[in-house]
């Protein structure tokens, strides 16, 4: 097991480069970071497997440009300061830069910061299956119910699988759709 504290600065937690291929983090622990775990320019195949990502000051994990064919699997994500999950950000919307293909099965996402996944960027293939997302009762930072939505759509992202997902708690949406400007 890999623990990664960063109580003491804000450190970026675990970061696999730009361009890894094939990282692999098993029952490891990412707290109190900047981000948790944040997948750089074009890391592909990657796998996080029996992880926690929890109480980071960012989001709990984050994959972006040209990051292709990872695998999130059996984890936890909580109590992040962002989104749990961060698929892209809504500025870098192309094809080419997008985040195809990544699959997250079994996470339990909870309590983070407005929304438990935001899949922004354009990408296709993304599968969010098997998932629990719980929202408590404590308040967020704006005031507002701590991850209000579960899971967050952009307006130019292409297929996305959403299947077997559990919701508990107060959200106010499950499932998010934002309308093209």
């Amino acid at each position: 097991m890999l623990t990664h504290d960063g109580a003491a600065a804000f450190q970026l937690g675990f970061h696999p480069g730009s361009g890894s291929q094939r990282p692999l983090f098993v029952d490891c622990v990412s707290r109190r970071n900047c981000q948790g775990i944040f997948f750089c320019w074009g890391v592909t195949q990657g796998v996080v497997r029996r992880c926690v990502c929890a109480n980071n000051r960012d989001f709990g994990i984050t994959i972006g440009h040209r990051d292709t064919d990872n695998l999130i699997e059996d984890s936890v994500v909580e109590g992040n300061e962002g989104p749990g999950l961060l698929v892209g950000r809504a500025d870098s919307n192309d094809d080419w830069n997008g985040a195809h293909r990544n699959r997250v099965r079994r996470v339990t996402v909870r309590d983070n910061h407005g929304v438990g996944v935001a899949i922004e960027q354009e990408s296709r293939e993304t599968e969010v299956c098997d998932c629990i997302f719980e929202a408590g009762a404590a308040a967020g930072r704006d005031g507002g119910a701590r991850q209000a939505v579960g899971v967050r759509l952009g307006a130019k992202i292409g297929s996305v699988e959403l299947a077997g997902n559990v919701f508990r708690g107060e959200h106010s949406h499950e499932v998010e759709r934002l309308a093209a400007l």
